[in-house]
């Protein structure tokens, strides 16, 4: 979850950072500087707010982290794993992605 929210905000390597890299990009070539930079002030921003739902997810009590083992055993936790295998590969190869789809 900790990945996913980190790729929201844009931290490189990941998916969400060249999103964000391709659109600040973009405003700044149509000569839109300013907005950039406010997209910019609003992702730094946005890690604080996303850093406030990762806080309580570690301050679980003891009594619900042996359910939780038990939940990597089901569907859900392959389908989180090649999620987050996809977003740290669109981050760490974006350019021949971008190419190629180019």
């Amino acid at each position: 979850m900790i990945v996913f929210l980190l790729s929201l905000v844009g931290i490189p390597p990941l998916g969400g950072f060249v999103g964000k890299f391709m659109q600040f990009a973009d405003a700044i070539d149509a000569h839109f500087t300013w907005l950039a930079v406010v997209g910019i002030v609003n992702s730094v921003l946005s890690l604080a707010v996303y850093l406030r739902i990762v806080e309580p997810m570690y301050r679980q009590q003891d009594k619900t982290a042996a359910a939780q083992r038990s939940a990597w055993a089901s569907p859900i936790a392959i389908v989180v794993l090649v999620t987050l295998a996809a977003t740290i590969a669109i981050g760490l190869a974006a350019q021949p992605l971008l190419a190629w789809l180019g």
